[in-house]
């Protein structure tokens, strides 16, 4: 009984639970309103890049697009996934044919989700439809299956199942999914709320797959809580590249200070280190980090100087923070992060802070209004 009370007493609150919930399902709703309104500018703007006769004269574009293209292929991931449970059953490593296995089937689950949606929706391509309409309307003919993108479904589940085997290398596996994505709309071959569909797709599948079958809801919805916060990265990029602020004051006052709050944030997070090595994430330690990493967030939103961008992601981390569980669940096959690991998760994580706040600068009206 004492037990099952510590279990109770370690959950959140179930109304600030629902009310987490609540406000990330209308951030997200709302993320989707507002990339479906960037979706034609951008696909004009990477046209605009190319050359007359189809191609990027820039090599960064170039290689951008075939590396994207190549990794998210649905065969090249198969035999991917095939390779880790072959090489963990020979050498006897029960983690890495665990990852082997699970990502072959979230991919193959979500895989026959994407084709069905595909042909139900029946979404024309961007060089079928310059309009940019949303057909609802079922289609088998060629061109009219953008919506969702198999390639950002299949990169994002397979990248799900490695980063809870593998946390520490969770930026890398996300990383490589973001890039396919990205692929995808400068190939050409999707919208941006095509690949982001898929992400989510990808992501709810690798979650549910890799985590225990009896706790598959909480697992959706933690997938969905890491879906939304990467939609309002995105969303936060493109609506700042394509409505710039209309007073310099206003843009240059918030920027100084998300900058500012950014780097305290980020900080934060480099000083605070875990208790006698420990890297569990229970305690006070990944409550800190956490925290932490709100203040990185608001300090991004802030820079963007943008109502839109500030409010939505005001709804996101505010669900997230409601919402989120300080016990996290960890299998015991689960590879702990090394401190080496730590540190250079870190260092990443400030460099992509850097990165960020510079992207957010130099995008300003990057991208033409419709």
């Amino acid at each position: 009984m004492t037990a099952l009370a510590d279990s109770a007493d370690s959950r959140p609150p179930r109304f600030g639970l629902s009310v987490g919930r609540l406000l990330i399902s209308l951030a997200l709703l709302l993320l989707f309103f507002g990339l479906f309104q960037v979706d034609v500018p951008l696909a004009r703007f990477i046209r605009s890049l190319e050359h007359p006769i189809g191609y990027f004269p820039n090599p960064w574009l170039f290689w951008t697009n075939w590396i994207g293209n190549w990794v998210g292929d649905g065969l090249y991931l198969a035999l991917f996934s095939a390779g880790l449970l072959a090489g963990g059953w020979w050498l006897g490593r029960r983690n890495v044919m665990e990852a082997g296995w699970q990502s072959l089937i979230a991919h193959g689950a979500v895989a026959l989700l994407v084709t069905l949606l595909k042909h139900v929706v029946g979404r024309p391509r961007p060089k079928f439809n310059h309009a940019g309409g949303f057909q609802l309307w079922p289609s088998m003919d060629n061109g009219f299956d953008s919506f969702p993108s198999g390639h950002a479904a299949a990169a994002f589940t397979v990248a799900a199942v490695l980063a809870r085997r593998y946390p520490s290398a969770r930026w890398i596996w996300y990383g490589t999914a973001a890039l396919v994505t990205f692929s995808r709309i400068l190939r050409g071959s999707h919208f941006v709320t095509d690949v982001m569909a898929g992400a989510i797709l990808g992501l709810v599948a690798g979650w549910i797959i890799s985590r225990p079958l009896e706790r598959w809801r909480t697992s959706v919805w933690e997938a969905v809580s890491a879906a939304t916060a990467l939609t309002l990265v995105i969303f936060a990029l493109l609506w700042t590249g394509s409505h710039p602020s209309q007073f310099d004051w206003v843009m240059a006052a918030t920027f100084v200070t998300g900058t500012c709050v950014a780097l305290c944030g980020t900080l934060a997070r480099l000083l605070v280190k875990p208790p006698n090595g420990r890297t569990d994430g229970r305690g006070v330690w990944p409550f800190l980090r956490l925290q932490s990493g709100y203040l990185v967030g608001i300090g991004l939103l802030l820079a963007t100087g943008s109502p839109a961008v500030i409010g939505i992601g005001a709804l996101v981390l505010s669900g997230l923070w409601l919402s989120h569980q300080t016990q996290q669940d960890r299998g015991p096959d689960v590879i702990a992060a090394s401190p080496r690991w730590r540190l250079v998760s870190e260092a990443a994580l400030a460099a992509s802070v850097l990165v960020s706040l510079v992207v957010i600068k130099g995008l300003q009206g990057l991208i033409p209004p419709q």
